[in-house]
């Protein structure tokens, strides 16, 4: 199953506030409060999510899903719940720039139910840190399950620039920039964005890859 980050080893972590669920949808914050995400129903039954880093949009309204064993996780959803967020503060020695490395996040399971073929439960478990955003598909069940798309969608907002490798398969090709919907090539990660109007930069990678 796609991952979108790495578990750690919790060594410190308290009960955090119930997130607002409300007919727009669920909210939910970093433990600073810097970064918001809002994750929401379309009319059509399709799984969307926004990210906001203080009021500032960062990703413009994106798609979710992955598709189990034919079905479309993404869509037909009709019901959206949150669990009580889990606040962690953690440390840990590293090498590099700095010899502690802080990991600092609350956490949240947000309850998908959908209906239609195969109608399921599953959940998609976030981290909101207040520096970033992480999450990961938890499909329940058991045995062989055959994953065959992914609906996954980052809408940045227009004029990002954006600095990316095309897919060579691996990491060493040589980096490109290009304003955000203008080139047409299959992109390679981590890829950076620039975003509009000073409001800083962005990221996008992933972790727990295996193979």
């Amino acid at each position: 199953v796609p991952n979108r980050y790495v578990y750690g080893i919790t060594k410190a972590a308290v009960i955090g506030l119930t997130p607002a669920v409300t007919d727009a949808g669920v909210t939910l914050t970093s433990p600073g409060g810097v970064v918001q995400a809002l994750f929401n129903v379309t009319p059509t039954g399709a799984l969307v999510y926004r990210v906001f880093h203080r009021g500032r949009v960062v990703l413009e309204e994106s798609p979710l899903g992955i598709t189990v064993d034919t079905v479309p996780l993404g869509r037909g959803v009709i019901a959206l719940t949150a669990s009580v967020p889990v606040i962690v503060r953690e440390s840990y020695p590293t090498h590099g720039v700095h010899a502690t490395a802080i990991n600092h996040y609350r956490e949240t399971s947000l309850s998908v139910m959908r209906q239609g073929k195969g109608d399921t439960t599953w959940r998609l478990v976030v981290r909101l840190y207040d520096d970033g955003i992480a999450y990961r598909y938890v499909v329940p069940g058991t045995g062989a399950r055959t994953i065959t798309g992914e609906a996954s969608g980052w809408m940045f907002p227009t004029q990002s620039q954006v600095w990316y490798q095309p897919d060579t398969g691996n990491y060493e090709g040589d980096y490109h920039q290009h304003v955000i919907g203008t080139f047409a090539t299959d992109i390679g990660g981590p890829f950076l964005v620039q975003l509009p109007n000073g409001g800083g930069y962005a990221l996008l990678t992933e972790g727990a890859l295996r193979n």
